[in-house]
């Protein structure tokens, strides 16, 4: 009869969540953790106590991925404990392995829990418990134990120190996991080949890849052979998995020879590489803009812009702001221009109207801008046509009249927009010295405004009108002619005229003798009439009078006093002679001799440089 020793070996990672989290607790806080175990096996005694591993037996793993833990089994049966007494052999030279009273193969099993005895259920089930087991470490909590549980409940603690600070950590249920057992002969001696079998499983939940054993044979043995073949490390055999998925086993057959009687341990190593997959969500915001507005608008209308923000990504898009930026001609109706949206979440959109007053015809472009957290910005510009009239007023007429002379001005209009514009009202305002002699196109003269007025009706972009009128001046000086055309919608020009009227001085004279023909020695006189009829003063205005030879001077009377000078008589000068003023010099002669005699009249004035000339001729006869 054969009896089998029952081995059990773990790793922590699966068989004690305690450790792995200790492990966990080491990469947060970088403290040393344990994290490979290695526990000696020894066959049972009632008299000993179950020995635990040191310290030493516990060394440092860094590798998540590639999980290296050694490996020590001893049985702990009740039953292998029986066989052990019952068929103890005296010789010193057997192994302390040898039972008999085993039947039944028996293989190692653990259990590596932090609660009571009492409260274990199946060890698969245990693993799933300590998967999903949060542990928190702080200084108020009681260190938690490891228990190793034997198949007659009996156990010991292997005590784990806590971190230093407290922490949270969440072991999922797809921790990989590897457990090793071995089945042995029932009767192990010294120099006997026996046929053993190491069982490798798989309880986890994930496949682990590249799992390779080595340090299998137990010390104190020699392999002689194996199923599968061992690759040669070295002098060390090793064995190689490609793969082991979830709750699958592979079994090693060795052919092993004990070489020396005493205990033996088996320290195997196992490594393995396993995958973690995890799913992220990651999201991104995002942020598009639309617009919509109308191509054109007319001047002093509103344009309406239709912005619509909206978020197409998988994030939410806060801090959400749109700003609006118009040129010149355009203007706030709202009299801002950043509107706040706040958060912009996932498939979410808004829609803002910003409305715009049109003051200036032309073409505008308006910027909008939207921006969110993260460095997320969207830009549209959207430019618009202002149509509108865009009148132009221009005059030409004279710059210089003399009063009463008429000035003909022609006024022209033209609309440059892209707009008709619409009761368009011409007007003329002359001075209320001009007098309004004729207008065309229809133009209207209204005395009591002094006005002239055209209404011209529609005025279509690109027409051109041509409106004339003539006026006179009736006082000298500089006086303006201003003429405006307004529409609707506020359109309006203006432009002027200054037009210098001036006055001028025209001297007339005029001699009659009263009594012609006359005797010699008779007395007459002439009447000398000096007239401005200029529109003008004439200014220092003075008369001279050649006396013939045969005349002799009486007398002479005016508004000034003469004097005879030689032939000539020279009246004083008249400072200022009004328009359509005159003045009268009288000359009282006597003929002394027959003949015909002429009596020459001068005028002169400051603004008249040559003079004015007047002969009257006189008869002078004898009796």
């Amino acid at each position: 009869m054969h009896t089998y020793w029952r081995w059990w070996v773990a790793l922590p990672l699966v068989f004690s969540s305690l450790f792995l989290a200790d492990w966990v607790v080491g990469e947060i806080t970088g403290e040393p953790t344990e994290s490979e175990l290695s526990v000696t096996l020894q066959p049972f005694d009632e008299s000993q106590e179950p020995v635990l591993p040191d310290d030493s037996t516990f060394s440092e793993s860094t590798d998540v991925t590639d999980e290296t833990v050694p490996l020590t089994a001893t049985p702990f049966s009740s039953q292998t404990l029986q066989a052990d007494q019952e068929n103890q052999n005296p010789d010193a030279n057997s192994s302390s392995f040898t039972s008999e009273s085993v039947a039944e193969p028996q293989r190692a099993s653990s259990l590596f829990q932090d609660t009571p005895v009492s409260d274990l259920a199946s060890s698969n089930q245990a693993d799933d418990d300590v998967e999903s087991k949060v542990f928190s470490n702080s200084e108020s909590t009681q260190q938690p134990s490891v228990k190793i549980l034997s198949n007659e409940g009996r156990n010991f603690n292997l005590q784990r120190t806590p971190s230093s600070s407290a922490y949270t950590t969440y072991l999922g249920s797809h921790t990989p996991s590897l457990s090793v057992d071995w089945i042995t002969p029932a009767t192990i001696l010294i120099g006997q080949e026996g046929n053993y079998e190491l069982v490798i499983q798989n309880p986890g939940k994930v496949a682990v890849e590249e799992i390779i054993l080595e340090q299998v044979i137990p010390t104190g043995f020699e392999l002689v052979s194996s199923s599968p073949e061992p690759e040669q490390l070295g002098t060390k055999p090793v064995w190689r998995f490609q793969r082991l998925d979830s709750q699958r086993e592979a079994r090693i057959s060795l052919r092993l020879v004990p070489q020396r009687a005493g205990d033996a341990q088996s320290h195997a190593r196992v490594s393995f590489t396993t995958y973690s997959t995890t799913q992220f969500q990651v999201v991104e915001p995002k942020i598009e803009l639309a617009l919509s507005s109308p191509e054109s608008v007319i001047v002093g209308n509103q344009v309406i812009y239709t912005v619509t923000i909206s978020n197409p990504g998988t994030g939410s898009a806060t801090n959400t702001l749109l700003h609006a930026r118009f040129p010149e001609g355009l203007t706030y109706v709202a009299e801002k221009d950043t509107y706040d949206l706040g958060t912009l979440h996932p498939d979410e959109s808004r829609q803002i109207q910003i409305l715009a007053d049109t003051k200036l015809a032309g073409d505008f472009t308006s910027e909008f801008t939207v921006t969110s957290d993260n460095g997320l910005e969207k830009t549209i510009n959207r430019q618009i046509r202002a149509l509108g009239a865009e009148l132009d007023l221009s005059m030409s007429g004279p710059s210089f009249r003399y009063v009463t002379r008429p000035a003909t001005y022609s006024i022209r209009l033209t609309n440059h927009g892209t707009a008709a514009a619409q009761n368009v009202r011409l007007r003329c305002n002359i001075p209320t010295t001009f007098n309004f002699s004729k207008a065309n196109h229809g133009g209207r003269f209204d005395a009591a405004a002094n006005t002239i007025i055209w209404q011209l009706g529609q005025v279509n972009p690109g027409d051109e009108i041509l409106v004339q009128c003539t006026l006179r001046a009736m006082d000298q000086g500089d006086f303006t002619v201003l003429t405006q055309v307004n529409a609707e919608r506020g359109l309006q020009a203006t432009t002027e005229q200054v037009l210098n009227v001036k006055g001028i001085a025209a001297l007339v004279v005029e001699v009659v003798d009263v009594d012609d023909p006359v005797e010699v020695g008779t007395e007459t006189f002439y009447e000398i009439l000096v007239t401005n009829q200029g529109t003008d003063f004439a200014y220092n205005v003075e008369v001279f009078a050649d006396i013939p030879e045969g005349i002799k001077l009486i007398d002479q009377k005016g508004p000034t006093s003469g004097q005879l000078e030689g032939n000539q008589l020279r009246f004083g000068g008249i400072p200022k002679l009004a328009p359509k003023a005159d003045a009268i010099f009288r000359v009282m002669v006597r003929g002394d001799k027959a003949g015909d005699f002429r009596l020459k009249v001068q005028a002169t004035s400051r603004t008249i440089l040559d003079p004015v000339v007047e002969i009257e001729r006189t008869k002078v006869y004898q009796d």
